[in-house]
């Protein structure tokens, strides 16, 4: 997708910075309405939410891939009660509608809803936790296809605004590749803007040092779980890329103790992310031209 400067509104209806919000490319169709759990009979009120569309659950993000549940409804005020009342995971939601007085129909919604379970497990930056998400596509002409990829877009866009970049693609080409290689570790990586990402073939001992806390230890357990890593003899073993909110906690889980990644983390000629980034920027002279 061409990247090009767009026009964002934002709404806070309850006057709330955390509160609900509405946000919507002011030349695009869909509306996204934000809300938590905690303010969910704000959302409640909000005359949007009784149209057609789809929807987003989101948990707690403890391990950089964002638990998510997709659905769709003609009414989706009256399906997030019911999800309210029997879901217990979620902690915030999107709803996303048309803005029109036209709402989406129901072959349009049943289609965005296969189309963002089918991304969210392709681009794996979410974890989808639809327990039967869509296993087939619906049918849809050309024409409508294509309106719909325009939304989907749109809605990526806007997700990805409210902090959640479900369906953003990890920006790996561009970026220098370093080695993390301590206590047999064999890994390589990549900093970039949403934080480390560690790349699929990194090896990382199982052993550990005492400074491998509880927190450490609980992260590995559900990489583990997850089969983001695996087991191959005495070496955990990276399945896919995972992104880790930090350099440093992206090196401790692959060297198995307490570490600064600004130290470990190095080009291939032995120069740190410090050496490379923070010191260089630090040495640079303001430009007073």
């Amino acid at each position: 997708m061409t990247l090009r400067p767009k026009t964002i509104q934002l709404f806070l209806p309850t006057g709330k910075p955390q509160g609900v919000k509405l946000v919507h490319v002011t030349s695009r169709i869909p509306i996204a309405i934000y809300f938590s759990r905690l303010d969910f009979a704000d959302a409640c009120n909000r005359s949007e939410l009784i149209k057609s569309g789809i929807y987003f659950l989101f948990g707690d993000n403890d391990d950089r891939r964002t638990p998510v549940y997709v659905g769709e409804s003609e009414n989706c005020i009256e399906r997030l009660k019911n999800h309210n009342s029997s879901k217990e995971f979620w902690q915030s939601a999107v709803v996303i509608v048309s803005r029109t007085d036209e709402p989406f129909t129901k072959c349009q919604i049943k289609y965005l809803e296969w189309f963002c379970c089918k991304e969210i497990q392709r681009v794996g930056r979410g974890k989808l936790i639809n327990t039967r998400p869509p296993s087939c596509e619906p049918f849809i002409s050309e024409p409508v296809k294509a309106d719909m990829m325009e939304i989907f877009d749109t809605v990526s866009l806007l997700l990805s605004m409210l902090d959640y970049p479900i369906f953003d693609e990890l920006a790996k080409q561009d970026s220098l590749i370093l080695y993390c290689e301590r206590r047999k570790a064999k890994a390589f990586g990549k900093l970039i803007e949403e934080g480390f990402l560690v790349l699929a073939g990194s090896e990382a001992p199982i052993s550990t040092t005492p400074s491998f806390g509880t927190t450490l230890k609980a992260l590995r357990d559900r990489l583990l779980r997850d089969k983001i890593i695996s087991l191959c003899g005495n070496q955990f073993i990276f399945q896919e890329d995972h992104l880790f909110s930090s350099p440093s906690q992206a090196a401790a889980i692959i060297i198995g103790s307490s570490a600064n990644g600004w130290l470990e983390w190095k080009d291939e000629k032995g120069k740190s992310l410090d050496e490379l980034l923070r010191k260089k920027f630090e040495n640079q002279s303001p430009n007073l031209c």
